[in-house]
């Protein structure tokens, strides 16, 4: 009996392990990506904030096989109330608004393909709300309170960044008040250090 359930532990501890290991990737990126100023006491990192970042060779944050498009991020903290992503009109151009959740799933695409190139309003709203939208917003339900957007817009060559990035840079997060909707939280200085990988059992399955 007590071989069986020494097993049946070491099983569920594989299976929690491979739930959970997305999760905690995320996470550990999550903190990278945002974190504001990491020498500081408690350092904090920023959600519901869009980071424009150059792309290049250099670049290992992510994979990023395309040089064809310039790109915005930010993380996403839904569990106070939806976040509010304004798109202006690209004339035609193409871009694309990735949003995956916290186990790294793509749950929506905003963009040429899907939604046109018309200037738009959408609440990105989190698992919990019960709230009503105002008029003129399309909500994009997430399956977690945790999300990572991901905006790209063609670029068609060095002549042409500047103006793809002038567009990327009118893309805009608010609360539905309109007000700024900036989350500030302590960064975990264990996944802040430390590679997923090199976790403890006992630290991988608290974080």
């Amino acid at each position: 009996m007590g071989l069986y359930r020494e097993k049946n532990a070491y099983s569920l501890g594989i299976q929690a392990d491979i739930y959970g290991y997305a999760l905690v990737k995320m996470e550990r990126t999550r903190q990278l990506q945002t974190i504001l100023n990491p020498s500081t006491q408690p350092a904090l990192a920023a959600s519901n904030v869009l980071f424009c970042k150059t792309v290049d060779p250099a670049f290992r944050d992510v994979v990023t096989p395309n040089v064809d498009t310039v790109y915005c991020s930010a993380w996403l903290d839904l569990s106070q109330k939806p976040v509010v992503f304004s798109v202006p009109d690209t004339a035609g151009r193409y871009y694309v608004v990735q949003i995956t959740d916290a186990y790294s799933n793509t749950f929506a695409s905003i963009g040429r393909r899907t939604t046109g190139t018309k200037a738009g309003r959408f609440a990105i709203v989190g698992p919990d709300w019960k709230g009503v939208l105002p008029p003129g917003l399309q909500a994009v339900q997430s399956p977690t309170n945790t999300a990572w957007l991901i905006g790209r817009v063609l670029s068609k060559g060095k002549d042409d960044e500047e103006q793809a990035t002038q567009i990327l840079r009118q893309i805009r997060l608010t609360w539905l008040d309109e007000s700024s909707p900036q989350v500030l939280k302590p960064v975990n200085r264990l996944l802040y250090d430390s590679k997923v990988e090199d976790l403890c059992a006992m630290d991988f399955f608290k974080t």
